[in-house]
């Protein structure tokens, strides 16, 4: 399964369901867009999630992931 970067949102801390949390490894500004590779999404790889609010993150920052269960892409063998 994978999700474009930019059908991820970022938040704060929440306590909804169907959530998950990461870590912020490092931000790129991109013009339109900033770039967040995160860390401690899944086991062994960063996630990566392009935000387009003006929101400024810091590295070490914990933030929630949330997603449109219907924007997920199913990759087939």
């Amino acid at each position: 399964m994978m999700l474009r970067p930019e059908d991820i949102q970022l938040t704060e801390i929440t306590d909804d369901e169907n959530v998950l949390t990461g870590t912020v490894a490092s931000t790129v500004f991109l013009g339109d867009r900033t770039r967040v590779m995160l860390r401690g999404v899944t086991n062994d790889a960063q996630v990566m999630v392009d935000c387009f609010e003006r929101v400024e993150y810091q590295a070490g920052q914990v933030v929630t992931l949330s997603f449109d269960p219907s924007r997920l892409i199913s990759l087939k063998k």
